[in-house]
């Protein structure tokens, strides 16, 4: 019996006015054995293809991942497998020649698994796959450099039993150029949860490190295109709490940005962000305390003139958590809040963000329905931070669709 299915729903405008949008196709993918389904990342292609990537349940208890490519009308093209063991896809990219690259984790049992790493060709075929460490080793993240490098990022096994920030370089025919490791100054708990690379190499990665309260900071590491550490920034926030980035980008300048949730002084979660110089120094920092408790980054943009884009969920006021969508200057000033709360006035959480060329901010997630439960639910922000339409999708089959 099918639990879940595969659904991708792609939108488009009617016309060039910014009211008008409808759904031109959706897609269900359901794997062989019509069990569960689900969806880790979505790309295109420079031709609009749409690439999926996840897992695939082939029993009870087995997995496989699973990457499946759509035309831009909407046709199934191919579907690509991989069974190594039990294999779980986390993280997707694409390089400037359209190959798919697809970052996870494979285990045999809760102790034993490794990063797993496959690029295919536009046409699925797989063109290699690698596999690095035994033991604890899961990918939150991953990228592609303009020469076809790739990198990735998560958390390895360390000493003492504690996880550790583990990054890997391949090249661009899978080949392992390197491998680091970050254990925090009190050799507790670290994990990478981010990564990007810039125009010389040089790779940054961000997410949690623990300190000997048992409490996590921000951690932005610096290594240069050989694996060589430049520089450590940390974040404490003032809550003296727990803090943790899970986004990083990068400006033409060589600023560093990361985001992600920061305990305050009687304020529990809030956004917040923080911009770095080349050299690992801070810049500024901008929180955000919203209308209720935790508020919690989940994915950010910096467009061409360094202004930086953040969306969240954060609770709201007898609204459960509401989407969040903040803009800031280059300078780390607050310019618009924008928040969405559903029909229900229930929970509502974005997962994801996108910039177009005009510098309109498209932000997709889940929101509860009126009589519908969970539905996919989609907002376009302009520039200023006016929305100029949302619209959700419920499938009519499962009372859950999240984006």
């Amino acid at each position: 019996m099918r639990i879940l299915s595969v659904i991708l729903v792609i939108l488009f405008p009617t016309s060039f006015l910014a009211s008008g949008v409808y759904e031109e196709w959706v897609s269900v993918y359901s794997g062989e054995e019509n069990t569960l389904d689900k969806v880790s990342n979505v790309v295109l292609d420079s031709q609009g293809n749409v690439y999926v990537v996840g897992y695939s349940y082939t029993g009870e208890i087995d997995h496989d991942i699973c990457l499946v490519k759509y035309n831009n009308d909407g046709n199934e093209e191919w579907v690509a497998t991989y069974d190594y063991e039990h294999d779980i896809a986390t993280s997707l990219t694409i390089d400037n020649d359209d190959n798919v690259i697809v970052g996870g984790y494979s285990f045999v049992d809760i102790f034993t698994s490794s990063y797993t790493t496959i690029k295919y060709d536009n046409e699925g075929n797989e063109l290699w796959s690698a596999n690095y460490g035994s033991s604890g080793c899961e990918i939150h993240d991953i990228c592609v450099d303009d020469s076809g490098n790739v990198y990735v990022t998560g958390e390895v096994a360390g000493s003492g039993g504690y996880k550790d920030y583990g990054t890997v370089k391949y090249d661009s025919e899978g080949n392992e150029l390197w491998a680091v490791t970050y254990d925090g100054p009190d050799g507790l708990e670290d994990k990478a949860f981010a990564i990007c690379v810039d125009g010389e190499g040089n790779v940054y990665v961000t997410g949690e490190s623990n300190t000997e309260t048992k409490k996590k900071d921000y951690c932005t590491v610096k290594y240069d295109s050989g694996g060589n550490e430049i520089w450590v920034a940390r974040y404490n926030g003032p809550g003296n709490d727990d803090d943790s980035a899970n986004c990083i980008s990068l400006d033409s300048a060589g600023n560093v940005y990361v985001s992600g949730y920061s305990i305050g002084y009687g304020t529990k979660k809030d956004f917040c962000t923080i911009r770095y110089d080349s050299n690992g120094n801070e810049v500024w920092i901008s929180r955000y305390n919203g209308l209720g408790e935790d508020d919690e980054v989940v994915d950010m943009w910096v467009n061409g003139e360094s202004n930086v884009y953040v969306t969240g969920y954060s609770q709201g006021d007898a609204t459960g958590y509401d989407y969040c969508t903040i803009k800031y200057t280059t300078n780390g000033h607050q310019l618009w809040v924008a928040r969405y709360d559903g029909p229900s006035r229930d929970n509502d959480k974005p997962y994801s963000m996108f910039m177009d060329a005009n510098g309109d901010i498209y932000v997709t997630g889940e929101s509860k329905g009126d009589g519908t439960d969970y539905d996919y639910c989609t907002i376009k922000y302009d520039n200023g931070g006016m929305e100029m339409w949302n619209i959700r999708y419920d499938n009519g089959i499962s009372d859950k669709d999240k984006a």
